[in-house]
């Protein structure tokens, strides 16, 4: 279980950090052509910047639905695996009360206080699935944190007047 979720993490953050790049680029067609519109209009290139905007679009929307994929069959495996537990518990559980090892009463007290521990590790799961994707869509943002500029621009002479701080 834990190296499928590894290998769900790893998937998240590479298929979030390509949404966000598409959603980026799509978003930079859109405003190129927002912003220049009187260049698109006097060229009369309405329709191409439209099936340019149209193909990031479903470009996104085909990711997007890769993503959701990948969610769905991790929630599948989550939920195979527990109530996978659950069945054998409850198989153990009968056989343990036909040899008269355990009470029907403290089989049923397990099972109540097992399906709380369940409910807890799906929880844990879904937020697992969110981390990796906020981690994934965040990469870019730390790139940017991080760059540093060719141009050094601290230090150096500073004119007289300017003020100090």
């Amino acid at each position: 279980m834990i190296l499928f979720s590894k290998w769900y993490g790893s998937q998240e953050k590479k298929l979030s950090k390509i949404v966000q790049d598409k959603v980026a680029k799509t978003t930079t067609i859109a405003e190129e052509s927002f912003t220049h519109i009187r260049t698109v209009k006097a060229f009369s290139t309405e329709d191409f910047e439209t099936t340019k905007y149209s193909k990031g679009q479903d470009e996104v929307y085909e990711f997007g639905v890769k993503k959701c994929k990948l969610g769905a069959i991790f929630a599948l495996v989550i939920q195979l695996f527990i109530w996978g537990i659950f069945v054998i518990v409850i198989i153990l559980g009968a056989y343990l009360v036909e040899k008269k090892v355990m009470q029907i009463g403290d089989i049923t007290s397990f099972m109540l206080m097992a399906m709380q521990l369940m409910l807890k590790f799906g929880l844990l799961a879904a937020t697992f699935g969110g981390v990796m994707s906020t981690i994934g869509a965040s990469q870019k943002i730390i790139k940017i944190m991080e760059y540093v500029p060719f141009v050094n621009s601290e230090g150096g002479n500073k004119p007289e007047w300017y003020p100090e701080g």
